[in-house]
């Protein structure tokens, strides 16, 4: 009897739940095989391995190299040893450890070269199926155009002087497969003059990328659109703002009708 393993889920027969049928450890095994599976299929970071090191709150794995606070929130699930089935919440992650605190996972049995899988919340989850990297999996962007903003021209932004400033800005979760920022907005100038406007991309880790710069003569709208290599961006929530200025202060530099997409 294989615990947590993928390859275990199958259809459970009706030659095995009739009234013909006694009850039996093959078709309980398999019952449980199956909820494991679904726990895999809909929480599974990805992450398990081997305990190298245990204390009362401490496992250790040497052989990982986590990302501090990485598994913050989530579930460690001991897949063999004395502890097997045994659910814990992490509280703090560093390169080798997870850190179960108020847990006494030495005393639970806990013990090296126990098996672990890690798990999204499964124990503490209050919110449902968030996509918030802690009690589900991310969102990811299917291959393709995904529209992030389309507005029409009813509201407008605008910025006063000759240097760039922000106008607007929107949270936006950057995937892990689009190559471009697709744009488009009409531009123009509050006057005769020049009116300016650029798209800056910043990502969770402070990384940017900064469309090209476009620009209009007069108050007689321009559409402008293009796109942008954002394949430098690490995933996750990141902002997009949206910066103007205009060729001569006390004008303004006008954005109306504004979108936003991911090519991939």
């Amino acid at each position: 009897m294989a615990w947590f393993t993928l390859s275990n889920l199958r259809a459970i027969q009706t030659t095995e739940t009739d009234a013909d049928s006694p009850g039996s450890e093959e078709l309980m095994s398999q019952i449980r095989e199956n909820i494991e599976c679904l726990l895999i299929l809909t929480h599974y970071t990805g992450d398990s391995g081997t305990v190298t090191g245990i204390s009362t709150a401490t496992l250790t794995d040497g052989a990982q190299s986590w990302d501090t606070d990485e598994h913050n929130g989530r579930t460690l699930l001991i897949t063999s040893g004395s502890a097997i089935g045994n659910l814990y919440t992490i509280d703090d992650t560093t390169g080798t450890t997870l850190v179960c605190t108020g847990d006494d996972l030495e005393a639970d049995g806990v013990a090296v070269d126990d098996t672990f899988m890690v798990f999204y919340d499964v124990l503490t989850n209050a919110e449902g199926h968030t996509h918030d990297d802690i009690n589900s999996a991310p969102v990811e962007a299917p291959r393709g155009r995904n529209i992030i903003l389309s507005q029409d021209n009813a509201t407008t932004y605008s910025v006063t002087g000759i240097t760039y400033a922000t106008s607007a800005f929107w949270p936006v979760y950057i995937p892990s497969n689009p190559d471009e920022l697709g744009w488009g907005f009409w531009l123009n100038h509050s006057a005769s003059n020049t009116a300016y406007a650029q798209l800056r991309i910043t990502d969770t880790d402070s990384n940017v990328v900064t469309t090209a710069e476009q620009s209009t003569v007069g108050a007689v709208s321009t559409f402008k659109s293009g796109s942008t290599d954002i394949s430098t961006l690490v995933t996750g929530w990141g902002t997009i703002e949206l910066r103007q200025k205009s060729s001569a202060g006390g004008e303004d530099s006008e954005v109306k009708g504004i979108a936003l997409h991911y090519n991939a």
